[in-house]
C-alpha cells in the first residue's frame, strides 16, 4: 500500500492510482544539469479531506497558496520510506483529481540554492581593510578565508621608493578560498558532504578571484586646500612657513573637515588640524623658485610644529616634496590621528642671509578612503548556485544524496566508472530498446571559458566522439569565470623571478600631457577567475603607494603557474567518460526487483549483466508502477 505525506498531512489516494518512481543522478546526457530522483505525475481524488488539505484549490475564489509554495513531501510503500524528505509540486486541478509530482534527494539541496545570493550567507570573515598590513599578515601567517596570491592583475606590479624595489600592494586583489566558501554554503542549509575530492591538494589550494581590479585606498573629498596666486615673499629664516596670516592677503583656503589652528609662538603661523584619524594624500602642484640657492633648496612639510618656534625649526623636523617646484605634481600619503597639524614650509640652506621666493602653487590635503572588502562586493555577478555548479564541473563530480539526512556524497568519475560491480544477470528480463547516440552530444563538445578577448578560445576544452552521424560541435559547459591569458609573465619577487598567471582586472591606458606619457590604470568588473595557491618562502618587499606603507614579509603567496586550461581538467576529471563515448550503447531493458531492492539500490554500483554483454554505468532507474516488481533500467555500457 501507498502513502503519501505533504506538510505531513496525509493524502487520500485512490485505490486504482499507479505511482510511478525514478531514480537518477546527474544524466550524462546533460553534464551541466543536476538531476535528482522523481515520481511521474500522479492523480489524487478530490476527496472532502484533499479538497480541505489543498484549501479549495481549483474552486473559484479559491486563494490557495499550496501550488506556489514549498511543500514537504513523504512517500512509502508499504512499511519501506521510498521519499524521506522531498517536494511535492501540485500540477493541475481536474473535475476529479489533483494531479501532483513529487522530487527527491539532490532537490532538496539544489532547489534551496535558488535565488540565494552570496549576502544572504555569513562570509564576515571574508571582511576587512586592504593595505600593507594585511597582506603582509596574510603571507606570513595567512588565514583559511582568503589570500593575496601574487599575480600580474595588469596593474602597477612594482614602483621604486628610497633606492629600493617593491611590489606594489596596491594592485594586488584577494581571492576567496573555495573550501571555505564550499563548507559554509553548506553549513548555512543544514547539510553535510563527503567525497575524496576534498581531501585533494587541488581543491584545498583552489581559490576565486575578486571579480574586479580594487587598489588600496582612493582620493575622498579633499579637507583643506591652500592657494597661493603668483607673490615673492623675502625671509631670512631657515624653515619658512607659507601658511601664515602676513600672506594671506594673498592667498586663499578653505577646509572642509578639520580646523585651522595657530602657531603657540606666533599667531600669524598657522596649520591644519586633524579631526579624524586615517590615511591622508599631501598633494602640491605648481610652482616655486628660489632666484637665490636653488641648488640648496626645496618644499617641505611639517607635522606637528604648532608648538615649535618658526626660528627654531630645523631641517630634520620637516619631510621634503621636491627641489625647485616647476608646474609639476607631487604627492605623498601618510597617517594621521586626531590632533595631528600639517603645514607646508620652504627651507633654505642654513649661511644663505635671506632668501627670495618666487611662488604660485596648491597644497592640499585629502583624506584617502581605503579600500573595505565585503561579501557583497566579493561575489557581484555570482551566485551560490552558479559557483556550487563551477565546482562540481572543475572537478567532474557527481552528488549522491542520503535519503533520510542532509548529507550528499559526491563521486568523481573515474570512481564511478571504477566502481564495486553488482551482478543483475538473474534479475535480468528482456532488453527493450537501444540507442546509439547521447542526446545533446556532438563530434565536439567543448567546455568554455569567458575572455577579454573577443573570440579567444585557448584555454577551452572538447571532448571528441567518433561518430559520423552527430552534429559538428556543441557547448556542454559555458563557465561564467574568466580564463588566465595565455602565457604567463615574469615576476620579479626582490632577486629572483617567478612565472605566474596574467589576469587583466585592470585595463591600461597611455595618456600624454606635455611631452610626458603616463598610464592610467582602469579597472574592469565581473571577472571571477579560479587561481591555485603555491608558497615561495623568500622575503619580499611589499609598499603601497597610495597608503605610504612598506613592509618586508617572511615568504609570499603567488597564484602558481599551472595548467589552467579546460582540456586539462578533462584529461583529469573527464578521461573515464572516454570509455562511454567509444562505441556509445545506450540499453533500455527490464529486470525484477522486489521492494527492498529497489529502495536499496542507490545507483553508484556497476551492474554486470551476462545476457547483454558486459558492465553498465545505470544512468536512471524507473519502476513505472511501485507496486510491482517490474523495474526499467538505462544502462551505459562501458567500452573498456
Amino acid at each position: 500500500m501507498i502513502r503519501l505525506y505533504i506538510n505531513e498531512d496525509r493524502i487520500d489516494l485512490n485505490e486504482i492510482a499507479t505511482v510511478g518512481y525514478t531514480k537518477q543522478v546527474n544524466d550524462l546526457k546533460d553534464l551541466a544539469s543536476k538531476q535528482t530522483n522523481f515520481t511521474k505525475s500522479f492523480k489524487v481524488p478530490r476527496s472532502a479531506g484533499n479538497i480541505s488539505f489543498f484549501k479549495g484549490l481549483g474552486i473559484t475564489g479559491s486563494t490557495s497558496q499550496l501550488p506556489y509554495q514549498k511543500n514537504t513531501a513523504r512517500l512509502f510503500l508499504g512499511n519501506t520510506c521510498i521519499i524521506f524528505s522531498g517536494l511535492a509540486i501540485p500540477l493541475q486541478t481536474n473535475d476529479d483529481s489533483y494531479e501532483i509530482a513529487c522530487y527527491d534527494g539532490n532537490i532538496d539541496f539544489f532547489k534551496l540554492l535558488d535565488n540565494v545570493k552570496f549576502e544572504d550567507i555569513n562570509l564576515s570573515e571574508l571582511s576587512h581593510t586592504k593595505d600593507v598590513t594585511e597582506i603582509k599578515s596574510n603571507w606570513d601567517i595567512g588565514n583559511e578565508f582568503y589570500s593575496y596570491l601574487l599575480a600580474d592583475f595588469n596593474g602597477k606590479t612594482h614602483f621604486l621608493s628610497g633606492g629600493t624595489t617593491y611590489i606594489s600592494a596596491d594592485y594586488l586583489i584577494p581571492s576567496v578560498s573555495i573550501k571555505y566558501l564550499w563548507e559554509r554554503i553548506f553549513q548555512t542549509f543544514g547539510f553535510t558532504f563527503s567525497g575524496s575530492v576534498f581531501l585533494e591538494a587541488e581543491f584545498n589550494d583552489t581559490f576565486l578571484t575578486y571579480p574586479k581590479g580594487v587598489v588600496s585606498g582612493g582620493l575622498g573629498e579633499v579637507a583643506f586646500e591652500l592657494n597661493f596666486p603668483e607673490q615673492t615673499m623675502y625671509d631670512q629664516n631657515i624653515a619658512i612657513p607659507l601658511f601664515r596670516n602676513d600672506i594671506f592677503q594673498q592667498s586663499t583656503f578653505e577646509f572642509l573637515h578639520g580646523e585651522v589652528i595657530d602657531n603657540a609662538y606666533n599667531s600669524n603661523i598657522k596649520s591644519w588640524k586633524c579631526t579624524e584619524a586615517g590615511y591622508y594624500n599631501i598633494y602640491v602642484i605648481g610652482k616655486l623658485v628660489s632666484e637665490v640657492n636653488v641648488s640648496a633648496s626645496r618644499l617641505h612639510w611639517g607635522k606637528n610644529l604648532q608648538y615649535t618656534s618658526p626660528s627654531n625649526i630645523q631641517a630634520d623636523d620637516l619631510t621634503p616634496f621636491s627641489r625647485n617646484l616647476n608646474n609639476e605634481a607631487y604627492s605623498h600619503t601618510q597617517y594621521l590621528n586626531i590632533g595631528d597639524t600639517l603645514a607646508p614650509f620652504y627651507l633654505k640652506t642654513r649661511g644663505t642671509s635671506y632668501i627670495n621666493i618666487k611662488y604660485n602653487f596648491t597644497f592640499e590635503i585629502s583624506k584617502v578612503a581605503q579600500t573595505s572588502i565585503d561579501q557583497i562586493k566579493f561575489f557581484k555577478g555570482l551566485s551560490p548556485k552558479d559557483f556550487y555548479k563551477e565546482v562540481m564541473w572543475r572537478f567532474g563530480l557527481t552528488p549522491f544524496p542520503s535519503k533520510d539526512k542532509n548529507h550528499i556524497e559526491f563521486l568523481t568519475w573515474e570512481e564511478r566508472i571504477n566502481a564495486p560491480v553488482q551482478d543483475w544477470s538473474g534479475r535480468f528480463n528482456k532488453s527493450i530498446s537501444e540507442k546509439y547516440v547521447y542526446e545533446g552530444y556532438a563530434k565536439n563538445n567543448y567546455f568554455r571559458f569567458k575572455y577579454n578577448g573577443e573570440g579567444d578560445d585557448f584555454n577551452d576544452g572538447v571532448i571528441k566522439i567518433e561518430n559520423e552521424n552527430l552534429e559538428d560541435r556543441v557547448i556542454v559547459i559555458n563557465s561564467k569565470t574568466y580564463s588566465v591569458e595565455r602565457l604567463p609573465v615574469e615576476f620579479g619577487i626582490n632577486e629572483i623571478l617567478r612565472a605566474v598567471p596574467k589576469l587583466e582586472l585592470w585595463e591600461k591606458e597611455l595618456k600624454e600631457e606635455d611631452g610626458v606619457t603616463t598610464i592610467e590604470y582602469k579597472p574592469r568588473d565581473s571577472r571571477f577567475t579560479f587561481l591555485q595557491s603555491e608558497v615561495i618562502n623568500t622575503p619580499a618587499n611589499i609598499g603601497s603607494q597610495q597608503l605610504g606603507q612598506f613592509a618586508v614579509t617572511t615568504k609570499v603567496l603567488i597564484a602558481g603557474n599551472f595548467n589552467y586550461s579546460w582540456q586539462d581538467k578533462i584529461e583529469k576529471r573527464y578521461r573515464s567518460i572516454r570509455n562511454l563515448f567509444k562505441n556509445t550503447l545506450i540499453i533500455t531493458a527490464e529486470f525484477t526487483l522486489n521492494d527492498a531492492e529497489f529502495n536499496a539500490f542507490d545507483l553508484k554500483p556497476i551492474i554486470y549483466v551476462k545476457q547483454l554483454g558486459g558492465n553498465f554505468l545505470v544512468n536512471k532507474i524507473t519502476k513505472p508502477n511501485l507496486e510491482s516488481k517490474i523495474t526499467q533500467a538505462e544502462l551505459i555500457k562501458i567500452n573498456k
